[in-house]
């Protein structure tokens, strides 16, 4: 009589049973994903698109409620691009015209979007007494696809001496919150106030040092010298040449500042 295969019913036993353990660890790591792991996608992407708009006229015109402010740039054009004068636009000013141009050509209402926190003035240090002259802002949002969450980004910049402003856009999935936002309603001191703050304490004299051949950024800095949960706004002198002239934080909760470079004797 022939025998019962025990080993044979016993080996299937068991391959069922480490397959059934690897299915669900493989499960268990498809949720857990360990942070060193963890990777935002670019999913898809909007290349730069420029418009052009009235620079002298626009804060009336959005106060009028009109929205054909922007026209798009077709290509490169071969005409002599003709410099206005400066702009004296508060941050709120900067900030009113990209709401504007998102209402206007990417509609959507800024309103449910949040501000990134790599916010950009700059300006040439000639132009120092009337404020900042170009921003670039990135709002984002995220969004439920139904398989998980996707962040939008957009980015607007302005350059109101040249008459342009323009966008990019990039969307990333899945959204492991990388992206970091700031709550300007909070903050006290803005930009143009930040500059003041920089001009007096220094900053106006790094700059005729050179005959202002140079050109001022500010940004925002999370923590800075204070170290602080609170960003501060870091402004930098820096000639033509790349040489560093004069860098400070700024708070924006106090106006305090910092002088970072160079190191104070």
């Amino acid at each position: 009589m022939k025998k019962p295969c025990i080993i044979t019913t016993l080996s299937f036993i068991i391959a069922a049973i480490v397959i059934a353990a690897c299915l669900n660890f493989i499960f268990i790591a498809a949720i857990i994903v360990p942070e060193d792991l963890k990777r935002e996608i670019i999913v898809s992407s909007n290349d730069e698109a420029d418009y052009s708009m009235d620079s002298q006229t626009i804060l009336l015109s959005i106060a009028e409620g009109k929205s054909d402010m922007f026209v798009q740039q077709a290509g490169t054009s071969s005409a002599t691009i003709v410099e206005l004068p400066p702009v004296q636009w508060k941050q709120a000013d900067f900030l009113e015209v990209a709401d504007a141009f998102s209402k206007a050509i990417l509609h959507e209402n800024l309103d449910g979007w949040k501000v990134k926190e790599d916010i950009l003035f700059s300006l040439d240090c000639k132009d120092a007494s009337f404020g900042p002259q170009h921003a670039r802002f990135t709002f984002f949002k995220t969004v439920n696809t139904g398989q998980g969450t996707s962040r939008v980004e957009h980015t607007i910049f302005i350059d109101p001496q040249n008459k342009q402003i323009g966008w990019w856009g990039k969307t990333y999935s899945p959204d492991y919150g990388e992206a970091v936002s700031i709550d300007l309603s909070r903050v006290k001191f803005s930009v143009d106030e930040a500059l003041r703050v920089a001009e007096e304490n220094g900053g106006d004299k790094a700059r005729l040092g050179v005959n202002n051949i140079c050109q001022i950024d500010i940004d925002m800095a999370r923590g800075g010298f204070w170290n602080t949960a609170w960003n501060n706004w870091d402004i930098g002198y820096t000639g033509y040449h790349g040489d560093n002239l004069l860098e400070m934080d700024v708070s924006t909760q106090t106006g305090n500042y910092q002088i970072i470079y160079p190191k104070p004797k």
